[in-house]
């Protein structure tokens, strides 16, 4: 799920949405939630992130928005075959490469009526993907009948490279925040109105006849 607010939803709207949907529905289903911006080390995150996508047991992946980070992780846990859930709200539009996996729509307001009914239904789609149930395919290597990816030996990588993978990773969060800043910027939440024109009174008593204008208190309009 996007982990940075987007401009189109509230402040803070997707945060809501792993606590009071995703959260409560995997602790039903006997899961332990770990969402991706939850995983604290000191290498850089992005491999963490893709590490946890690939080893989970499941990877519930919300396409609301059309996040284009969302997506690529989506590929990297297809590629290797592992069962997934993918939902999204009721306000995204299906993403047409995707739009033949199955799917769960979800309420974007959380409103107490129907996010305890949401809850429920994300927990059995968890539970019927743990068990095969579900017969509609979500992975393109099971369509395809390809062999999945699997993973080699894994290495360390240098202090060095540690530094350097670190400092990407702030500069992208402070470039993603100043874009974020910029798109509200942009778009303003309310208009502000005109100053009112101000009425010129002209003094004269013809078009190229004029008389100085009154003193202080005496107003003359013509009567032409």
């Amino acid at each position: 799920m996007p982990i940075s607010d987007n401009v189109d939803y509230p402040e803070g709207h997707f945060s809501r949405v792993y606590q009071h949907l995703i959260k409560p529905a995997c602790e039903q289903a006997n899961y332990e939630p770990l969402r991706a911006d939850d995983v604290k080390k000191t290498n850089y995150i992005a491999i963490d992130v893709v590490r946890r996508i690939i080893e989970s047991d499941m990877v519930i992946c919300d396409l609301s928005s059309q996040n284009p980070n969302v997506l690529y992780e989506l590929g990297i846990r297809q590629a290797f075959d592992k069962p997934v859930v993918l939902i999204k709200d009721s306000k995204t539009k299906r993403i047409f490469d995707i739009q033949g996996f199955r799917d769960f729509e979800y309420d974007e307001t959380l409103r107490v009526d129907s996010v305890q009914e949401d809850i429920k239904k994300l927990t059995e789609i968890i539970y019927s993907t743990t068990k095969n149930e579900i017969e509609d395919v979500n992975s393109l290597v099971s369509l395809l009948s390809i062999k999945s990816a699997s993973l080699g030996e894994s290495k360390e990588i240098s202090p060095e490279s540690k530094l350097i993978l670190n400092s990407l990773s702030e500069i992208e969060k402070r470039l993603s925040s100043m874009e974020d800043l910029a798109e509200m910027v942009q778009r303003p939440r309310f208009t502000v109105p005109p100053p009112p024109r101000e009425t010129t009174k002209f003094y004269g008593i013809g078009f190229n006849e004029t008389i100085p204008p009154p003193p202080p208190g005496l107003d003359i309009e013509s009567n032409e």
